[in-house]
C-alpha cells in the first residue's frame, strides 16, 4: 500500500501527505494493513560507523600491530596510575588524620593533664627534659657551685629581678 492510497482513505489534505513524506521513513510505508504480515525492512542502507577521528594516534591505522606501540601506551597508563595512585594515598592521609583527631584527648583534658618525674634518678649537675602538655620542662639537680653563682647575679641586670630563694622552692632544683 502507498502512501497517497493512505492519504486518500484517512482524507489527508496534500500538504499532510509532503509532510508524511518528508519525515516518515520510506520504511513506514512497507506495512500491509489488511493483513497481519508485514514486511520487515532490511537496514542495510544505514552506513557503518567510522571511529576514526577518536582513535588514539598509535592507534590510527588499523591494519598495524599494537606490539608495535605497546611501549609508549604503557607508559602513560603508568604515569597516569602513578598519580592516581599519589592522589588516592593523599586522601586517605587526610581522612585517616581525622581519625586521630577525633580519638585524641580534648584540650581542656590535657589542661587538667600532670606530670610525676622521680627527681631522685636526676644526678647532681645534670638536666632532666620532660615534656608536659607538649612543651619541653627542664629539671635540673644544681650543684653548689651553680647555686653561688645565681645568689650572685646582680638584680639591675636581670629582666625580670627576683632573687634565686624567690625563683625556687628548694636550691638545688
Amino acid at each position: 500500500m502507498n502512501l497517497r492510497k493512505i492519504s486518500t482513505n484517512l482524507k489527508l489534505p496534500n500538504y499532510a501527505l509532503a509532510i508524511a513524506q518528508d519525515y516518515l521513513p520510506s520504511t513506514f510505508f512497507q506495512y500491509d494493513f489488511k493483513t497481519s504480515n508485514q514486511v520487515r525492512p532490511a537496514h542495510t542502507d544505514i552506513p557503518k560507523p567510522n571511529f576514526q577521528e577518536y582513535r588514539r594516534k598509535p592507534l590510527e591505522n588499523p591494519n598495524a600491530l599494537s606490539s608495535e606501540s605497546v611501549d609508549n601506551r604503557r607508559a602513560i597508563m603508568s604515569l597516569f596510575s602513578f598519580v592516581g595512585g599519589i592522589g588516592t594515598l593523599y586522601g586517605c592521609k587526610a581522612h585517616l588524620v581525622q581519625y586521630v583527631l577525633f580519638l585524641s584527648p580534648a584540650r581542656d583534658v590535657l589542661a587538667t593533664a600532670s606530670t610525676s618525674v622521680s627527681i631522685t634518678d636526676i644526678p647532681e649537675g645534670k638536666t632532666m627534659i620532660v615534656k608536659w602538655r607538649g612543651k619541653p620542662i627542664f629539671i635540673t639537680h644544681r650543684t653548689q657551685q651553680v647555686i653561688n653563682t645565681e645568689r650572685a647575679v646582680n638584680l639591675a641586670d636581670l629582666r625580670h629581678p627576683e632573687t634565686d630563694d624567690q625563683r625556687v622552692q628548694r636550691p638545688e632544683w
